[in-house]
């Protein structure tokens, strides 16, 4: 296959100064095309990766950390976040692309360990997924704590109670203040959307972001969002913001 044509120089205005986007390259006979994808939003199979590759620097220079949510993708910038949705068990995860791969049989995407436990498929070590693009993943590596804070999300409940005629999805967890707003900042196209902040049980707030109805109605009669209608396949609907 003969070498495609080299990545344009002009940087999407939507792109952040410090992601790394990259030029065509080569991997066992098969050629990847770096791109700028914000409609990204592809299924295949997510496979995993550890200890093989535990502390050795990422494609854009961060420590990889398999105890760490983060992921590998052959052509979107980095770093970028993606939703990341086990097929089989509906589980839901926001992830770091921070490296590139996978490289064999076709796969979508690399899971760290502890993303791949997250999303239930260590065990078997791969599994069928639905990837999304969502933004610029934060300038700063992730953290131990904050990775922890990111638990998955489960299978919507049809049982949510409206909070000021609102229900909410959690869209992710985080104890970066930073890393919440962006995310924020990134879906308030989506409707209303708030920051929720709780303690961790050794006091360190931890950032909730939250979805509500796309209207942004407050009547009590507001339907219950369905996470799939808002691009969030398999979300959490939340009973209460107290």
């Amino acid at each position: 296959m003969p070498e495609p044509d080299k990545a344009s120089n002009v940087r999407p205005s939507d792109v952040a100064p410090f992601q790394k986007i990259g030029s065509p390259y080569q991997v066992l006979g098969t050629w990847y095309v770096p791109a700028h994808e914000p409609n990204y939003d592809e299924t295949g199979v997510a496979s995993w990766y550890g200890e093989q590759f535990h502390g050795r620097p990422t494609a854009n220079g961060e420590i990889f950390d398999m105890g760490l949510v983060s992921g590998a993708h052959p052509t979107l910038p980095i770093p970028s976040m993606v939703e990341v949705t086990n097929l089989a068990n509906g589980r839901s995860l926001m992830v770091r692309i921070n490296d590139r791969g996978p490289f064999v049989g076709g796969r979508l995407i690399d899971m760290s360990a502890r993303g791949a436990q997250l999303l239930g498929f260590k065990e078997q070590g791969h599994t069928q997924v639905r990837v999304r693009y969502v933004g610029p993943a934060s300038e700063a590596p992730l953290t131990f704590a904050e990775t922890q804070s990111t638990e998955p999300v489960a299978a919507r409940s049809s049982e949510a109670a409206p909070v000021d005629g609102v229900s909410f999805v959690q869209m992710g967890a985080f104890s970066s203040r930073a890393n919440a707003e962006r995310l924020r900042d990134q879906s308030m196209s989506r409707g209303r959307v708030l920051i929720k902040e709780t303690p961790q049980p050794d006091g360190r707030p931890l950032y909730r972001v939250m979805l509500g109805s796309a209207s942004g109605t407050t009547h009590a009669n507001t339907k219950t969002p369905d996470p799939s209608s808002e691009g969030i396949s398999g979300g959490r609907v939340l009973a209460s913001l107290n």
